[in-house]
């Protein structure tokens, strides 16, 4: 008994995974570890001119575009590997591998190329960057005139341009020259034909982006010999420096072409001469292995870089030879055919000054074609043509400035590369068609001329031309010579006795006219205003120092004629009545607030110059209806006096550290009982808000919303507002510190049968983090069982199948596992495949306690069961039941014998017991037999599955029922004691298991 219960604890105990380690250095765009480079042979392959527009150059910046860039698609450009030979296309481009990749580029004549303009390239299909790649493109004499840059892993990269080729227009071409890397990572290759192999890849930048780290990766015995007596001699190319302490070893298989860490990291001895790199392994090494080092290095500053390794193996089976590169880097050039540039000016013919708004079309002579439309000279009279190619072309006014005929005249040029000018000067010269205005100054009330008034004479850009034009004793001002145009007179000091009128007055001159032009402006005279006051009431409870908004009253003059209607007081049961000439007034309420009975007494009101009147009137309560109890009124704090005089805040919201202004925070305002009076304060791009008209007393300003990168400033700032003064307030955020993210790593997971260890396509999982939520659904394992998750941050997650292969039973266990940065994780999950045969058992959820059976007869009492004679030894007892094939499994659970059934709890599923000599495996039969090892239905197998063995336990080669139902196999004792005990320990079974699962 004791021996079966130790079995069973064995069953329960948990087996922990050995998972292979993780390969800490990765090549970038393949996989955790490099497979070593195929030796098939010595070269591996790895991976009309138009005319257009010119612009004309102003002081407005270009806004950047894309161009048209020929040459410079995937299949425009030569693929070559290290060895210098052209790559066939649909040849492999192995991820071990550098390739060359040349373009020959140009640009359609006439497309306009500004600063900052780019233009994409792709490379090849097969191969990608290596690493994060920016590199100069210079013309014939060394000047920048673009970067390109590709990031690492990318396909596509950019040319940005910068101004260099402004200046041309024609004949834009040039090259381009990248390292990229292959992307093919599988050979289809054990590693049955190669012994000893080594790669390289860009394993480092410095903050520049300059490569100054790589790794080497050394492979030898894939095939697993036993190689004794190992030593492996690197020779690194110049400019390499190993890091000490980089090194490792991995021993591991080959599957499918990639290497497998079997877990068994290795110690070899490793000694460094220079850039020799001795590694040695004593005794015998029976598995094959991967090591990676790294070395430090320097690229050139222009172009490419190739760094070169040698290494050869000595062993028991021989010496071995492995070469390899890593490249990096890239070049360009370009350029363009030599153009030219003409600065023409517009004039007036007698002033010499420029003429804005003449516009002129660009022909050119030798093809006719007008290559520029609607040119128009600036404010200076100019236009700039740049980027001309040579040739002939004739520049013709197609519209007249403001105030001149159009000029018929053409204006010819030549701009040759033959020694002739590239940059020329041109002017035209036009009168200007005069015309006049004559301005009339007229009293309005009786049409008398005004004289002394004082008048500018502006043109349509507003820029004065005559200044200090005085009315003379007609009311007149004349103003001749004026060419052709849009004008305007603005008065700027009024005749004495009269208002000054600020309205422009605006004429057009127009050309050819016999006439003068004639505008009239009327000035009101000056009236002495009535001196006036203003009135200010206030409503209020009769009974309590309660303000009352909603009141209305009327305003009425002394003559009691109502001058102003429906004036309702405002929260503060106030009303403001501005600018009343002084003298007597009424107000007479005409509507009562809300609860409140109207007040018909007329309120008089005097109004005195220059002084606010104010009233307060009372209105009392509307009476309770009869019977209903009228609540005592509870007199509140006495309120501060209400005053009419305001004052306002300006708030300013700056940085804490640099004083800089914070657009973009949001306040409320709340008064001095902490109620919420305005909301959305927000500052302006000066940091700035200005709240005005508030009425003295204590106010707070509280921050609902931080700038942008600030945090928010939970601190209310408190103010006093003082009337008919304005008051300041600062606020000050700190601005957010971003925390550094933490580095990242990733896990792979491999679906297996729990039986065979077959890849189970199909499953799908969710990802979990730490603190049990999902980040990630309908992770699918793909046909080769896995699902690989990358770039998850260090720390721990766990993966829960939802969903089984077809044929399986979901495994409700939750795989955890932790990611480590940089490091790959490996986990196996095992499914069980669903029970096949008649019916579908269902094991209950909540089997009955064992405590309280139901026993069909009296049983024997369970105390003191009558041990067995002479049992088997528990390490391999023999099954209770020789059960049928399994097609047509017998249920073993009822006896034929009229013995009762022990008292003991109804299993998960009745069935029989696993044998504990081989607790790994539920199900199976004994080491050696044949036979399904999936379950069949009407086995218990430990945690509730079941399942069935064709094999007969302990009995190689028998598949028949014994026929003797009821009986211990070999002992002829009747069933129904030891049944008893067996019942007992599947009870103490579950629930030692139960106990286990729940604290695990």
């Amino acid at each position: 008994m004791v021996g079966l219960f130790l079995a069973f604890l064995f069953i329960l105990m948990p087996h922990g995974n050995i998972v292979g380690a993780a390969t800490t250095t990765q090549p970038p765009a393949t996989s955790a570890t490099v497979s070593p480079p195929v030796t098939k042979s010595a070269v591996a392959p790895p991976v009309t001119q138009a005319t257009a527009t010119p612009p004309v150059k102003t002081d407005t910046a270009v806004p950047a575009k894309e161009i048209q860039v020929n040459g410079l698609n995937g299949s425009d450009a030569t693929v070559t590997d290290i060895t210098g030979n052209v790559v066939k296309p649909g040849d492999d481009l192995f991820a071990w591998f550098d390739y060359d990749i040349n373009y020959d580029w140009s640009i359609p004549d006439g497309v306009q190329i500004n600063a900052g303009d780019t233009t994409s390239f792709q490379l090849p299909d097969g191969v990608a960057a290596p690493g994060n790649l920016s590199f100069p493109i210079k013309d014939s004499n060394g000047n920048v005139i673009g970067t390109a840059v590709i990031k690492a892993g990318e396909t596509s990269g950019t040319i940005t341009f910068n101004d260099a080729l402004e200046n041309t227009s024609v004949d834009r071409k040039g090259t381009l020259h990248l390292i990229s890397r292959g992307t093919v990572t599988d050979n289809g290759n054990d590693g049955a034909n190669w012994m000893f192999n080594k790669g390289g890849w860009v394993a480092g930048y410095d903050p520049t982006g300059n490569v100054n780290e790589l790794t080497w990766n050394l492979a030898f015995n894939p095939n697993s010999h036993a190689l004794k007596n190992v030593v492996i001699t690197d020779i690194l190319g110049p400019g390499q420096e190993y890091v000490p302490g980089s090194l490792t070893a991995n021993a591991g298989y080959y599957q499918d072409g990639k290497f497998i860490s079997n877990g068994q990291q290795l110690n070899p001895v490793v000694t460094v001469e220079g850039n020799n790199i001795k590694i040695s392994f004593p005794g015998t090494i029976d598995s094959a292995v991967d090591i990676y080092y790294r070395v430090k290095v320097k690229p050139n500053a222009d172009g490419t870089t190739t760094w070169t390794n040698h290494a050869n193996m000595g062993s028991s089976e021989g010496d071995y030879n492995a070469e390899a590169s890593v490249s990096w880097g890239g070049s360009g050039t370009g350029g363009g055919r030599p153009v030219g540039s003409v600065s023409f000016t517009k004039v007036d013919a007698v002033t010499g000054s420029g003429l804005p708004g003449a516009e002129y079309k660009l022909v050119n002579d030798e093809t006719g074609t007008v290559i520029m439309t609607n040119v128009t000279t600036d404010e200076n009279g100019q236009i700039n043509l740049k980027n001309l190619p040579m040739g002939s072309y004739t520049l013709t006014e197609v519209k007249a400035p403001d105030g001149y005929e159009l000029n018929p005249t053409p204006i010819k040029f030549t701009l040759t590369d033959d020694g002739g000018p590239l940059n020329l000067t041109l002017s035209q010269k036009d009168p200007a068609q005069l015309g006049s205005v004559v301005l009339k100054k007229r009293d309005p009330a009786n049409g008398n001329p005004i004289p002394g008034a004082t008048f500018n004479l502006l043109d349509s850009t507003g820029k004065i031309i005559k200044e200090g034009l005085v009315s003379d004793a007609t009311g007149e001002i004349a103003v001749s010579d004026l060419p052709s145009g849009d004008y305007s007179f603005v008065e700027t000091q009024p005749a004495a006795g009269y208002e000054a009128n600020k309205t422009p007055i605006n004429f057009t001159i127009t050309a050819g006219q016999t006439t003068p032009t004639v505008v009239t402006m009327n000035d009101p005279a000056i009236n002495v205003p009535d001196k006036t006051g203003n009135i200010i009431l206030t409503k209020v409870d009769a009974k309590v120092n309660k303000l009352l908004p909603g009141a209305v009253f009327d305003l009425l003059d002394s003559e009691g004629k109502v001058i102003e209607h429906d004036l309702v007081t405002d929260e503060h049961g106030q009303i403001n009545i501005d600018k009343l000439p002084a003298g007597e007034y009424t107000l007479v309420e005409t509507k009562a607030p809300d609860g409140y009975e109207i007040n018909n007494n007329p309120i008089k009101v005097v109004v005195l110059p220059d002084d606010d009147t104010s009233v307060e009137v009372e209105d009392s309560e509307t009476p309770g209806e009869p019977g209903v109890v009228i609540p005592p009124i509870i007199t509140p704090e006495p309120e501060p006096p209400v005053t009419s005089h305001t004052g306002s805040v300006t708030l300013t919201k700056v940085d804490e550290l640099t004083g800089e202004s914070l657009p973009g925070a949001i306040y409320d305002l709340l008064d001095s009982n902490g109620k919420v009076i305005q909301s959305n304060l927000t500052t302006d791009e000066n940091g700035k808000f200005v709240i005005p008209d508030l009425p003295a007393g204590d106010y707070s300003l509280v921050e609902t919303k931080a700038p942008d990168g600030y945090d928010l400033n939970k601190d209310s700032i408190k103010f006093t507002v003082t009337e008919d003064q304005n008051t300041d307030v600062t606020a000050k955020d700190f601005e957010l510190i971003d925390e550094p993210e933490p580095g990242t790593g990733s896990v792979t997971l491999t679906k297996v049968d729990k039986a065979t260890g077959h890849s189970l396509p199909g499953a799908v999982f969710d990802l979990l983090d730490s603190k049990g939520k999902v980040i990630q659904s309908n992770l699918t394992t793909d046909k080769n069982g896995k699902i690989v998750i990358p770039d998850l941050p260090a720390g721990d997650y766990s993966l829960v199948e939802t969903k089984a292969p077809e044929g399986y039973e979901i495994n409700k266990d939750p795989i955890n596992f932790t990611i480590t940065e940089d490091q790959n994780t490996n986990a196996t999950a095992k499914d069980t495949k669903e029970p096949e045969g008649p019916g579908e058992i269902v094991p209950p959820v909540k089997p009955e306690p064992p405590v309280k059976p139901e026993p069909p007869v009296k049983p024997e009492p369970p105390v003191k069961p009558e041990p067995p004679v002479k049992p088997e030894p528990p390490v391999k007892p023999e099954p209770p039941v020789k059960p049928e094939p399994p097609v047509t499994p017998e249920p073993p659970v009822e006896p034929e014998t009229p013995t009762p059934e022990p008292p003991v709890v109804e299993p998960e599923e009745p069935g029989e017991v696993i044998p504990p000599s081989y607790p790994e495996i539920p199900g199976t039969g004994t080491p050696g037999t044949t036979g399904p090892t999936t379950p069949e239905p009407g086995v218990v197998l430990p945690g509730g599955g079941s399942g069935s063995s064709t094999g007969n336990i302990g009995n190689p080669g028998s598949s028949s029922s014994s026929g003797e139902e009821g009986k211990l196999p070999q002992t002829g004792n009747t069933s129904g004691l030891f049944m008893m005990i067996i019942g007992l320990f599947t009870a103490m079974f579950l629930i030692l298991k139960h106990m286990i699962k729940k604290l695990s």
